[in-house]
């Protein structure tokens, strides 16, 4: 823990310092700092932009993006509540709803090593294999072309 706290104290860019701090409990009236979902209307299609594991009942319904980035990282969870199964059946389980042509996932990598952990992506790759939805994969800055 005494490393995570100098790497975060030290490690980290006074940009990235003032954003945990400000959305630290007691800072933001959710205390969070608000999870996000994002659909985008673009002339080549419709993009969903979720920035956590996680939903509210309901809110994807009858959503179909061309393309997706889901988050796939930590527990995932629905109404606020723990999802009692593997991060990977809640990805397959927004994957149905969504239906989506593609799908880029974010999140997933060590992206703050010492805090981060990455996510295993075998499994996911295997179980894309046999949906109609591309999964698509990039490394940081690499262009990648969701529409």
């Amino acid at each position: 823990m005494r490393e995570l706290q100098t790497y975060l104290s030290t490690g980290l860019a006074p940009s990235a310092i003032e954003h945990l701090l400000s959305t630290m409990g007691g800072h933001s009236h959710r205390g969070d700092g608000g999870a996000l979902l994002h659909e985008f209307e673009t002339p080549d299609g419709r993009l969903l932009d979720q920035d956590t594991s996680g939903h509210w009942s309901g809110i994807l319904d009858g959503r179909r993006p061309d393309a997706a980035i889901l988050t796939a990282a930590g527990r995932a969870n629905i109404d606020g509540q723990p999802v009692q199964g593997s991060l990977l059946q809640f990805l397959l389980d927004e994957v149905a709803v969504l239906q989506p042509q593609r799908v880029l996932l974010c999140h997933h990598d060590d992206w703050l090593p010492g805090f981060s952990v990455p996510t295993d992506m075998a499994p996911i790759r295997e179980a894309f294999d046999g949906l109609a939805t591309e999964l698509l994969e990039a490394d940081y800055l690499e262009p990648v072309r969701l529409l």
